[in-house]
């Protein structure tokens, strides 16, 4: 039977799960509105609800973004990456090895989020140089940086933060390289199944040979006005060539406000909301009469030789929940949008009117100067062409020793993550490899405010004794299960919770639980630990699981089935394997 306080707290978690899987808000908001929830309930004291926030695991890391920020600024990443591309000999599986070999070492140390950032425009050009298919390459490399993720201690957040939830516990945390053994065995065998058998599974959505301009999921919507000298004036949309079925599809008409039936006569200053191929968009403006609505006056647009471009909203970019009517971009970088593609699907209806996320992407035409300045910017991805980012010798040399030293200092004992990381990150800045002002860009303060939102949840579920209760009820029904079917239990359940809440949030939940489970079973907390760490870190269903799933969604022309076609298999494979090597390395 459940006291008052547990049914609260289930109460408000069940809330927070709902919130998270409809995204009525951005997650980190959800987090802090249970925070606030949670404090406000009394389930926890305001100490504690904000404890989130000296948490060493969220300091940690935002001093790991800033690390991250250092070393792939110099621009070391992206010329290696240009400098393996002219040895893939065009084969889709050599290219796909390539792109391992740079993406795993590169992941394990740094953010995987960034590593795929830099690698994602790289694919594209090798992609269109060896006439390969972009889908074939770009899932994939979102699943190598995800996999390697889990080789160290500072691969991925959550590997942090249940060093941090075990430290407070038991006064000592995980050392960087405790899960190394286990994290290579998975890296190894999930290449290997990308290599032979995933990329088999991965469909061709983008025909081989498309060129970087246009290797993108090739539908946009839009919204445009038409304009007095109309060709479309006193006719049918559909009257007109350019609105034939398959190139461009009209969605909906508004005048004065307010929805008109489909055929009727366009007027002068209708509103069309459309949905069509980039090219198509390009040039609809001359051959319709139409004035595509980007929220900014024409007259900011910047004049110069025009190139049409796909930009991607980077998971850290202030334009996250603002909409293209407020011209912020245009204006800004003087670009003019003409379609907008949300992820996971194209945006319906009157389309700019809605709040971006991370992962949708706008289609833009821009001056060489404007595209430049969008690449330099740490709030796009500019996924239609190679970055032309340049190494910085010293600022490479400087950022590469900085970071090797806090790996060095940290895996030799002689100090913790957190005073090693915080140590690099004043050194990137003292040693100018990264401006002060460089610093808020760096950081993914919605990661920080997820991790500090979401830290109250796991108090309030020991506090409570909800845990313990949650952890008698999996001891009862594992009871007569050996160590690795208890394992295998938490693994998982925390991947299919990880596909509803975030991955941080699952581990925030589920290490309470696996410490009662423990208790109750007479073994060790450390396998359920890294079975919850493992499985959190591998999100292989959906293309909303995991950032770096989403930045290629789009780019790679997906369906959300090809995600589930590709990766059942794979984590049907990496249970198993993963569960066998928690077994039999950790104690």
């Amino acid at each position: 039977m459940l006291t008052w306080d547990q049914g609260l707290v289930l109460a408000i978690l069940a809330l927070t799960l709902v919130l998270f899987w409809t995204e009525a808000l951005r997650a980190e908001l959800v987090a802090l509105f249970g925070m606030v929830l949670l404090m406000v309930s009394g389930l926890v004291t305001p100490e504690q609800g904000v404890s989130g926030f000296s948490n060493a695991a969220t300091i940690t890391v935002l001093a790991l973004f800033i690390l991250t920020a250092g070393v792939s600024r110099t621009g070391v990443i992206a010329v290696l990456a240009r400098w393996l591309s002219k040895h893939t000999g065009g084969k889709e599986v050599r290219i796909l090895a390539l792109l391992a070999l740079l993406a795993v070492p590169a992941s394990a140390f740094l953010n995987n989020t960034a590593i795929v950032a830099i690698l994602l425009p790289l694919a594209l050009a090798v992609a269109a140089h060896a006439k390969v298919s972009p889908s074939k390459l770009l899932m994939p490399l979102s699943q190598f940086a995800m996999l390697a993720g889990t080789v160290t201690l500072i691969g991925t957040s959550p590997n942090l933060l249940a060093s941090s939830l075990v430290a407070e516990r038991t006064g000592v945390g995980f050392t960087l390289f405790q899960f190394s053994k286990v994290g290579l065995v998975v890296v190894v065998t999930g290449v290997l199944y990308v290599l032979l058998v995933g990329r088999h599974l991965i469909p061709k959505r983008i025909a081989a040979g498309t060129s970087g301009e246009t290797a993108l999921l090739q539908e946009f919507a839009a919204e445009a006005r038409v304009k007095p000298d109309s060709p479309l004036l006193g006719k049918a949309a559909s009257e007109h060539e350019i609105f034939r079925p398959g190139k461009l599809d009209l969605l909906g008409v508004l005048r004065a406000g307010k929805p008109v039936a489909a055929g009727a006569l366009l007027q002068e200053g209708d509103l069309l909301a459309i949905r069509a191929r980039r090219d198509t968009l390009a040039r609809l403006e001359k051959e319709a009469g139409v004035e595509i609505l980007s929220g900014v006056d024409p007259r900011d647009i910047a004049a110069g030789d025009d190139h049409v471009a796909e930009i991607i909203v980077a998971p850290s970019s202030s334009l996250v929940r603002r909409a293209v009517t407020e011209g912020w971009v245009a204006r800004t970088f003087g670009v003019k949008i003409l379609g907008i593609r949300a992820a996971p699907k194209i945006a319906l209806g009157f389309g700019f009117t809605a709040r971006l996320g991370y992962g949708d992407s706008l289609l833009v035409v821009a001056s060489e100067d404007a595209l430049q300045r969008l690449r330099d910017h740490p709030d796009f991805i500019v996924a239609s062409e190679e970055k032309t980012e340049r190494l910085k010798p010293r600022q490479a040399s400087l950022a590469i020793g900085i970071m090797a030293a806090v790996v060095a200092v940290v895996a030799l004992g002689w100090t913790s993550m957190l005073v090693a990381a915080l140590a690099g990150a004043v050194a990137m800045v003292l040693l100018r490899v990264l401006q002060p002002d460089d610093l808020w860009g760096s950081v993914r303060w919605d990661v920080i405010f997820l991790l500090a939102g979401m830290i109250p949840f796991g108090i309030a579920l020991e506090s409570t004794g909800l845990a313990a209760k949650a952890g008698a009820l999996v001891a009862v029904a594992a009871g007569h299960l050996p160590p690795i079917g208890v394992i295998a239990i938490f693994y998982v359940a925390s991947m299919m919770l990880t596909m509803a809440l975030s991955n941080a949030g699952t581990v925030i939940l589920m290490v309470p639980i696996a410490f009662s489970t423990a208790s109750d079973l007479g073994m060790g907390p450390v396998p359920l630990v890294a079975a919850v760490m493992f499985a959190a870190s591998n999100e292989f269903l959906t293309p909303i699981g995991y950032q770096t799933n989403l930045m290629v969604y789009g780019p790679g022309g997906y369906k959300f089935s090809d995600y589930a076609r590709v990766g059942a298999p794979m984590a049907v494979i990496l249970t198993v394997v993963t569960c066998w090597a928690i077994s039999v390395w950790i104690s």
